[in-house]
């Protein structure tokens, strides 16, 4: 395939099959002597953390549908997603996700200081939009994967509503940048906008 920008959000409900479209079409981006780079946003949790059996479970199961296709970049820290998309030498980057990049991002304080990121949060969103004009003239090829929260269940909680609130923001602006839009059902692809890799 000849060097060209490309940019996409696949949004989907949990274990609709986000990841293995957005892994699927970095297959198809890359040329044949890429190696595109999966950019992980998940904070994995400590051993000693309840969570952390199941978390490794998840990252297993991704890691064995990646295969050795794939670079693999574990990014913990909210503020260095865009200069790691800046700085990656791979022109093909799956971003998985940007609902785990919002909770890294929003209880890093702590659940009762979540409000307290608001500032934070608009400041990379900034960030975010600014950077994918220049990703798109340096021939960068960029697949977002987020979960689709807006139509789940009504949050009970002051916390799962700002949540969710946030999370709608964010896709919005980034979906308002990229050349395309995909929502993921039962693993098939429904194209909003733009076209298909």
């Amino acid at each position: 395939m000849a060097e060209r920008s490309f940019s996409a959000l696949l949004l989907g409900g949990a274990n609709s099959g986000k990841t293995a479209c957005a892994l699927a079409w970095a297959r198809k981006l890359r040329t044949a002597e890429e190696k595109p780079l999966y950019l992980a946003t998940a904070a994995v949790p400590s051993q000693t953390s309840e969570n952390y059996a199941r978390w490794q479970t998840r990252i297993e199961k991704h890691r064995l549908e990646r295969g050795a296709d794939f670079e693999t970049l574990e990014q913990p820290a909210p503020d260095a997603l865009v200069s790691s998309l800046e700085d990656a030498r791979a022109k093909v980057i799956v971003v998985d996700c940007l609902t785990l990049f919002l909770s890294a991002l929003l209880f890093c304080e702590g659940t009762e200081r979540m409000e307290e990121q608001a500032p934070r949060l608009e400041r990379l969103m900034c960030e975010m939009e600014d950077a994918l004009p220049r990703l798109a003239c340096a021939g960068k090829r960029l697949v977002f994967v987020s979960n689709e929260v807006g139509l789940g269940i009504v949050p009970y909680t002051k916390m799962g509503e700002l949540f969710r609130g946030y999370a709608g923001r964010l896709h919005q602006r980034v979906a308002a940048r990229v050349s395309t839009l995909a929502l993921v059902v039962a693993g098939v692809p429904m194209l909003v906008k733009g076209s298909l890799p």
